[in-house]
């Protein structure tokens, strides 16, 4: 009977150490996002202030007025847009990015197999209601001016943070870092069991427990919280109980980052208290065994 209650602690340390969910938190500012989104009603983006370039189907031989130096006019049909609304068609393909003091902001609609989206926004003086598809090729820009002022911009799909470092490219991630929040048995509201932070140049996805297939994630795209000339901030929330965040660097091997044991084990006051009453527990047990045996 004196082993019973030890033997029940030591059942709840072990069944704590196995997580019920696990979410990964990534905070960063980079200067580029590569994003296939998956589901429209989480991903819908409004502009107060942008332009729309429509790719042309052909070149023209001399460059209209544009206003907006981003946009070669000459490939592009240039459209300024007051309160831009635009809702993703799921398996749209963007490629966001913004580099360097007062730079604009700039989203590209990659080759996919998703449907146009359609824009719909404001134009000209009287102000009249315009909707336009947005192909391939095409792409939005927020000018560095209008960009602070801009509001959040949400997501959910497969998300690439950053990308690896090259020669002109100012997509790379300029600092974040990651926490792990894990749901452990018996308890309804999930603790932090571990974090850490990134490098400049890091480029951060979460994929499956094997291999490296991509898991959807859900987030938000906002204006950088301490530098606000460059690039931009990126929230992810990824519920991922059978995943990992990979990290690929430059010069490294690829790192798959979970959890463990040992962090949940050093993270989890209630483990830490159970712990501390199971070593409680053996040292009354022991001493009882002792008595017995010189009584």
């Amino acid at each position: 009977m004196a082993w019973i209650v030890p033997l029940v602690v030591g059942v709840f340390l072990v069944a704590s150490l196995v997580p019920q969910s696990r979410s990964f938190v990534i905070t960063v500012e980079t200067g580029g996002l590569s994003l296939v989104v998956t589901k429209s009603a989480l991903s819908n983006w409004l502009f107060p202030q942008a332009h729309v370039c429509l790719r042309r189907e052909a070149n023209l031989e001399s460059a209209p007025a544009s206003g907006i130096a981003e946009c070669d006019s000459r490939a592009y049909e240039v459209r300024k847009a007051s309160d831009l609304n635009v809702a993703w068609t799921p398996g749209t393909e963007l490629r966001i990015t913004r580099g360097g003091e007062t730079a604009s902001l700039r989203i590209e609609i990659r080759p996919g197999e998703a449907p146009p989206t359609t824009a719909s926004f404001l134009q000209g003086e009287p102000a009249t209601p315009v909707e336009i598809p947005l192909p391939v090729g095409s792409f939005i820009v927020v000018k560095g001016g209008d960009w602070p002022d801009n509001g959040p911009l949400g997501f959910y799909g497969f998300a690439v943070l950053g990308s690896k470092p090259s020669p002109g490219s100012r997509s790379h991630l300029i600092s974040g870092r990651y926490e792990i929040r894990e749901t452990l048995f018996l308890r309804s509201n999930p603790i932090a069991v571990a974090g850490s932070s990134f490098f400049a140049g890091d480029q951060v996805s979460v994929v499956s427990a094997q291999g490296s297939k991509p898991l959807p994630v859900e987030g938000f795209i906002d204006v950088a919280e301490n530098q606000r000339n460059r690039g931009f901030g990126v929230i992810v929330h990824a519920v991922a109980t059978k995943g990992r965040m990979m990290v690929e660097r430059s010069g490294a091997e690829t790192a798959y980052i979970t959890s463990r044991w040992f962090e949940r084990a050093a993270n989890d006051p209630i483990i830490i208290g159970a712990a501390v009453l199971l070593g409680l527990l053996m040292s009354v047990v022991e001493l009882f065994t002792r008595l017995r045996s010189i009584g």
